[in-house]
């Protein structure tokens, strides 16, 4: 309470691989978007976006657990690592990029589950940085979440933020809140679609079945390779 705005709670949660992972996959296990990126001059992400489109939800069941780095939130859990499983010799990479997204949307839900658990409701969420840039995975993390997903004009956060700060202490504005509604905006928001958070409910279930199985295996495993370092 009256941790950043007096009066408010702030309640924080984190994902440790998020952008991370999506960025480790996309730059060294994509082989043919990297080709044709090269020789088209387009973006690999826009590349890797456009090919998962083509794959169902549940990425045809690979299921990837996004504990590259662990987890912060909501298990606290360092020895936790990132695993993809499901795989046929039927997947391509673009089925593999497809889980990396879903399982990081699968993080933001239980995060949001856990809040709900204890009482809180998140009902809308603002979003910024790097994510922003590619409408498929806001709109996974809206479909995912059932959450909408709301972009403002201007997707820099922390420069923004920095901005409104500023502004407050050389007396421009009386409060954070006055800063805040006179220098963001909405530039648009995305809503789930119809149907979607019910189709991946099954497979964020199976998501957290895979995180419990591998966890006693992970941490046995984590606290060899430390030992042996």
């Amino acid at each position: 309470f009256d941790a950043i705005v007096p009066g408010q709670y702030t309640v924080e949660a984190g994902q440790i691989s998020s952008g991370s992972v999506n960025n480790w996959f996309a730059k060294g296990f994509t082989l043919q978007a990297h080709t044709d990126a090269a020789e088209t001059g387009a973006d690999i992400y826009q590349i890797l976006d456009e090919r998962a489109k083509e794959i169902p939800i549940g990425s045809d069941g690979v299921i990837a657990l996004d504990h590259f780095q662990g987890n912060r939130s909501p298990f606290s859990n360092a020895y936790s690592r990132g695993a993809f499983t499901g795989l046929t010799l039927a997947h391509t990479e673009n089925h593999l990029y497809r889980a990396v997204l879903e399982s990081v949307c699968f993080g933001t839900r239980t995060i949001f589950d856990t809040m709900r658990e204890k009482g809180l409701d998140p009902t809308t969420v603002m979003v910024s940085g790097g994510p922003t840039k590619s409408e498929f995975w806001m709109q996974m993390h809206a479909d995912v979440t059932g959450v909408p997903m709301s972009l403002p004009e201007n997707t820099e956060g922390p420069l923004v933020g920095c901005a409104i700060l500023a502004a407050v202490g050389a007396g421009i504005y009386e409060s954070i809140q006055d800063a805040a509604g006179n220098m963001m905006s909405i530039g648009r928001t995305i809503e789930p679609r119809p149907g979607a958070y019910e189709e991946y409910d099954f497979y964020f279930h199976r998501y957290l079945e895979i995180y419990r199985a591998l966890e006693p295996i992970a941490a046995k495993t984590s606290r060899h390779i430390g030992a042996r370092e």
